[in-house]
């Protein structure tokens, strides 16, 4: 996953007062994953149940909110063999019809 850019501006800030900087080498380690790619078959299948568990969800009236929409984005749009992740946008709104 790597560091968020506010995260690598601070390693930069402490490394800078501390009289170090960070080369693009460092900066493209911190950024580096650990985490191994994914066949593209694997993915859809995870696509899939979490669709079919929203599917669950929307369905049960004792969940406060409904999901309107998922769509994957990302890698997923690409015709890449092995992918790194699975990429969901999601809208939602709330589901209670009633107060309790």
């Amino acid at each position: 996953m790597g560091i968020t850019k506010h995260q690598l501006v601070a390693a930069k800030a402490v490394l800078s007062e501390s009289g170090f900087e960070l080369t693009s080498r460092g900066e493209a380690f911190a950024n580096a994953s650990a985490a191994k790619l994914v066949f593209r078959k694997r993915a859809e299948t995870l696509l899939q149940q979490f669709l079919e568990r929203l599917d669950t969800v929307n369905s049960n009236p004792d969940y406060a909110y409904r999901v309107e929409g998922a769509v994957p984005f990302g890698s997923m749009l690409s015709r890449t063999e092995r992918l790194g992740d699975v990429d969901i946008a999601k809208g939602h709104r709330g589901g209670i019809s009633e107060v309790v």
